[in-house]
């Protein structure tokens, strides 16, 4: 179909694109303010397992080195770390819930099917309500698509056009739902007195430093 599909490909991923940017920029804004963390020097300890993220496009495969650097790097302690990461991974998936929301809409204008204001607000809860419940390997967002899709009157068929850039979807989704599960721990250590700010800047100073305990 040529350019008629490539073409609104393109811009639906830079929307998502830039989707994901903007929430990311506001997590920083959000977390940096609230806990009176270094946010450049937060960017760098999470780049490692952000880079994971979107070469593995899995939340899955990220929970180990999320937990790992979470601990060591930024110093949320084990307890706020072994609760909220492995239940955010599941739970928390804003990459997930926009990437759908996105999708439904540009599937919507390729076939000319206009909605008004009560229906953005629908779509936004159901892809809230299915992020929930998205499994966290790569390639399950398009059955969550196929529970969503037909429920907006639009051809079930349609969700086989998104398959051929389901790489590219899923790097975003995914770097967005990990770094999300981070924030979110260290938001919760913070509220607890559960980050170690003196371990934050020894690992800013020195990025090969590791806790005694975690040695042993």
């Amino acid at each position: 179909m040529g350019a008629q599909v490539i073409l609104p490909l393109i811009k639906y991923l830079g929307v998502l694109a830039l989707g994901v940017v903007i929430f990311m920029i506001l997590w920083l804004i959000v977390v940096t303010v609230k806990t009176r963390l270094n946010m450049f020097q937060l960017i760098k300890k999470l780049t490692p397992v952000s880079i994971l993220a979107i070469v593995t496009t899995s939340s899955a495969v990220c929970l180990p080195v999320a937990m790992k650097d979470t601990r060591e790097k930024v110093g949320v302690s084990d307890y706020v770390t072994n609760l909220v990461l492995p239940m955010g991974m599941p739970l928390n998936s804003n990459g997930a819930a926009m990437h759908m929301a996105l999708t439904v809409i540009t599937i919507s204008q390729i076939y000319g099917v206009s909605y008004g204001v009560g229906h953005y607000f629908y779509i936004a809860l159901m892809a809230t309500l299915l992020s929930l419940a998205n499994a966290v390997a790569p390639g399950a967002d398009l059955v969550s698509l196929a529970i969503i899709v037909p429920q907006l009157g639009l051809p079930i068929e349609s969700i086989a056009i998104f398959a051929g850039v389901g790489w590219f979807v899923g790097a975003l989704r995914t770097i967005l739902n990990v770094d999300s599960d981070i924030f979110s721990a260290i938001l919760v250590a913070d509220s607890e007195n559960e980050i170690d700010r003196e371990l934050f800047k020894l690992t800013a100073e020195n990025p090969d430093y590791v806790r005694p305990e975690a040695a042993e």
